[in-house]
């Protein structure tokens, strides 16, 4: 990589990737049990699947800085460690969210 591309990799873009996955999973966890009153007396599932894609994409796109710093061949060991936590934290993330949502389409959140 060239100097200038290396620049774009470090700075904001790695703690995006670092930091990312678990606000949004934290997020998630957090929104769906506020919503489940809401959703429970309106009868409207829908808000699961909105809250679910709207923190699983900024959590997946968490994905690229921390794959670009992971890559980077400027030599600097700690751009890359910070690349390669980003993606481990973007991809258990990423995979908790996923894993609380796939029972929104099974169980009833709202069974008695």
């Amino acid at each position: 990589m060239t100097a200038v591309a290396d620049e774009r990799v470090g700075g904001f873009g790695v703690w995006y990737g670092v930091t990312a996955g678990i606000v949004f999973w934290a997020a998630h966890v957090s929104g769906m049990a506020v919503i489940t009153p809401f959703v429970c007396h309106s009868g409207q599932y829908v808000w699961y699947h909105v809250l679910s894609i709207a923190t699983l994409a900024p959590t997946l796109a968490a994905f690229l800085p921390s794959w670009q710093a992971w890559r980077s061949d400027a030599g600097l060991g700690g751009l890359r460690f910070l690349g390669g936590m980003g993606l481990l934290v973007t991809a258990v993330s990423a995979l908790a969210i996923l894993a609380e949502w796939v029972p929104v389409f099974v169980l009833d959140a709202c069974a008695s």
